[in-house]
């Protein structure tokens, strides 16, 4: 899991393959081969399997700790961002959603970077009506999308921005990160320092 880091490591490669984590009926059948799956994803985009796989995560409880859950929320906010026209679509797939793991559609859905994000996410507030609060905080702008979270909170946007670069394979997350690569060397202030250092 790349959530066992240490906190200078990138999120943890894995070889791709072409049925990488891929169970013969096509389930997700752990982290590891969700984790290979999502490695590869950008050399090979699936955005069919992308719903299946959000559910497994939930199975498997890889989105009951959102410190450790970053890597999905980024990646699957990335597929949405590359998949425009089915994005509806691909959110609808991903219910049944337990309401504790619906933090994750919401977050994804917000930081996916599609101009009508805030029109989707209302078209499924009736379906996550535990996550109601979250939703109008972020259709009401009073909570930053992944582009407007600071770095320097601690590694969970670092993560997102592993997973967006995973379902994209756009350099845009990736030159975020190495924009504060200098904050490694701040000595006056400690959470740039230790985010600089996991950078």
């Amino acid at each position: 899991s790349p959530f066992s880091r240490t906190p200078s490591e990138p999120p943890a490669a894995a070889p791709t393959n072409k049925a990488a984590g891929v169970a013969k009926k096509g389930q997700f059948t752990s982290s590891e081969s969700i984790l290979r799956w999502i490695n590869g994803y950008r050399a090979k985009p699936e955005p069919t399997k992308v719903s299946a796989a959000a559910r497994a995560m939930s199975e498997l409880n890889l989105f009951r700790d959102l410190e450790t859950a970053g890597v999905y929320v980024g990646f699957l906010a990335g597929v949405l961002e590359t998949n425009p026209k089915k994005a509806e679509e691909l959110v609808a797939k991903m219910f049944p959603m337990p309401p504790e793991d619906q933090v994750v559609i919401v977050r994804a859905i917000a930081y996916s970077n599609l101009p009508e994000w805030k029109a989707l996410m209302l078209k499924f507030a009736e379906r996550m009506p535990a996550r109601q609060g979250l939703i109008d905080r972020f259709v009401h702008d009073k909570m930053p999308t992944l582009k407007q979270i600071p770095l320097d909170t601690g590694p969970a946007p670092l993560d997102m921005l592993w997973g967006k670069y995973f379902a994209t394979g756009s350099y845009e997350p990736v030159m975020r990160m190495v924009s504060i690569l200098e904050w490694s060397k701040d000595q006056n202030n400690v959470d740039r320092l230790t985010v600089g250092s996991m950078a």
